[in-house]
């Protein structure tokens, strides 16, 4: 019987995904073109470069967190950080420099796709697989949840994270076992007091609580008074 990713380790996916997500909102991900999905956006200074420099940022906040997990189950970590921070640039690089919404709603999951897949296409038992899951995903995810300011952060968690995470667990095959955390993370959180610690996880608890409620009400999902 094929060893798999464990349902744990796919439930990690999503926390991890959340918080790339979350912390990536605040470089202006891409998708923020509100529910006008087939007319042009408008650009007052239409900036590619500058664009693909936040996606790539955003990109190595969502892939890194989310290769922790391949790193635990003995994946390409590094490609997949690498590839996704390329993926995100070049998407976020259309958004910000073309007005037109489809080239970012349908446009942008064959590009992610085809960069995810080039980092698992060694690690895949079907690889070609995972170019129609991720790029439907990310359809679903941008181009029909739109919230009307900005792209809907539960829906593109549970879209784009889950079919990920998902087509983990039923494609991928792990590679040798390794900690999740890295050693030096792990040394220094040995050395942290009961304190200390506590006070890490609450501000780290809180950060994200302020990332979602800014979300909501970015995406209309809790108005503003």
């Amino acid at each position: 019987m094929k060893r798999r990713l464990s349902w744990g380790a796919v439930g990690w996916w999503l926390l991890l995904t959340f918080v790339g997500l979350a912390l990536a909102g605040g470089l202006h991900f891409p998708g923020g073109y509100g529910t006008n999905v087939w007319r042009e956006a408008r650009l007052e200074d239409p900036v590619p470069l500058l664009g693909f420099l936040f996606g790539v940022v955003s990109g190595l906040f969502i892939a890194g967190l989310q290769a922790l997990v391949l790193r635990a189950w003995g994946g390409p970590a590094r490609q997949w950080v690498l590839l996704n921070a390329l993926a995100f640039g070049l998407v976020h690089a259309v958004a910000d420099g073309l007005p037109y919404r489809p080239l970012v709603a349908f446009g942008g999951g064959p590009v992610v796709a085809l960069c995810q897949y080039l980092a698992l296409r060694r690690s895949l038992t079907r690889p070609w697989a995972w170019l129609p899951l991720v790029a439907a995903a990310w359809w679903l995810a941008f181009g029909l949840t739109q919230g009307p300011y900005d792209y809907n952060l539960p829906a593109v968690l549970l879209a784009l994270g889950g079919a990920t995470g998902l087509g983990l667990r039923w494609l991928f095959v792990p590679g040798p076992r390794r900690g999740m955390w890295p050693a030096a993370w792990r040394e220094r959180w040995a050395r942290l007091s009961a304190g200390q610690r506590g006070l890490l996880l609450a501000v780290s608890g809180l950060g994200l609580a302020a990332c979602m409620l800014a979300f909501t009400v970015m995406t209309g999902l809790v108005p503003l008074p």
